[in-house]
């Protein structure tokens, strides 16, 4: 049996990273797999490490702890910055995939919302969903969640303190230099995927060299413990706090669109607008359908699926290891 390829795969929150792990761990044993799912990037200006649960905290890899004893296994995967991968695998065998920005934090926000409270548990003093509870407007007002909903793709992808605060939304003066950061930082990569494209799966499988088959987990619904606020969230002004939130993320996104998908696609802007409104209208059956079971007092109903792209035809032979369209 030939050695299983070496991969790290920075799993960016609600970017289908779930179904990505579900794949990869297929032909990976247990034993072959690295225990590190966090680093300190994702946690904003957040210090009280020592609040969480021991085996959370021996799962975060933090600056000052040293490299994890079983970073020599071959697969690596977790919600950690490149940067944080990067100690545990080299930069070009690390793999990453990036969503519609503006989908991508309508998502996270109905995760956060929906996400039982004892499931939290285990982050001790870290509980920054609670500024997602009590609606879109709040959660993307609130400085102290910035890390969470302020451009996180970027802030996954670049380590520059100047110009990523960790307790605050990115000032927009610096919104095209830190996505010029987040692309060279992706042309070190492996692979760069997309949510959005029908040939995800295959463009995994030919650059990892294992078969890979298209998984569905973790879809964010409406949970069984209804949602509190009330009332339309997606209202202009909150349709225009979620632009601000992902405006250094959408420079990367249209790029790497026009990268990866080039003509397939046409203009990367129209091709981005249109996975922001599928997800907007399935944000707004989501959270109608919670509350009218809320307000009936019963358990909310199944959502509606989110939309899925056709299958498109696996690309003829297999592709570089550089992700960029050939």
């Amino acid at each position: 049996m030939s050695a299983l390829p070496r991969i790290g795969f920075v799993h960016i929150p609600k970017t289908a990273g779930m179904s990505v792990r579900a794949a990869l761990e297929q032909h990976y044993p247990a034993g072959q797999v690295g225990a590190t799912r966090f680093d300190d990037r994702l946690f904003g200006a957040f210090t009280a490490f020592h609040t969480f649960a021991p085996g959370l905290r021996a799962e975060t890899l933090l600056p000052s702890d040293p490299v994890p004893t079983d970073a020599d296994r071959p697969l690596q995967l977790g919600h950690l910055s490149l940067q944080g991968m990067c100690r545990l695998v080299p930069v070009d065998r690390v793999v990453t995939f990036l969503r519609e920005p503006r989908a991508r934090l309508l998502s996270h926000h109905l995760y956060w919302a929906v996400r039982p409270a004892d499931q939290n548990e285990a982050f001790g003093e870290y509980q920054v969903q609670r500024h997602a509870a009590g609606g879109l407007a709040g959660f993307l007002g609130a400085d102290a969640a910035a890390h969470q909903h302020d451009n996180l793709q970027c802030r996954m992808l670049v380590d520059e303190p100047g110009l990523i605060p960790p307790d605050r939304p990115i000032d927009p003066a610096h919104h095209a230099e830190v996505a010029a950061l987040a692309l060279a930082a992706l042309d070190s990569l492996g692979h760069v995927g997309l949510v959005e494209d029908p040939a995800m799966w295959t463009r995994l499988g030919a650059w990892a060299g294992l078969p890979t088959a298209s998984v569905r987990t973790n879809v964010t619904e409406a949970g069984e413990q209804p949602i509190r606020f009330t009332g339309p969230q997606l209202t202009p002004e909150t349709v225009a706090m979620v632009e601000a939130r992902s405006a250094a993320d959408l420079i990367v996104y249209r790029a790497v669109v026009a990268r990866v998908l080039g003509h397939d696609v046409g203009d990367p802007v129209a091709f981005a607008d249109r996975q922001f409104v599928s997800q907007a209208e399935r944000y707004g059956r989501v959270v109608a359908a919670a509350e009218a079971a809320r307000d009936a007092g019963a358990t909310p109903p199944a959502a509606l699926p989110p939309h899925t792209p056709p299958a498109a035809p696996a690309p003829a032979g297999r592709r570089p290891s550089r992700w960029r369209r050939r």
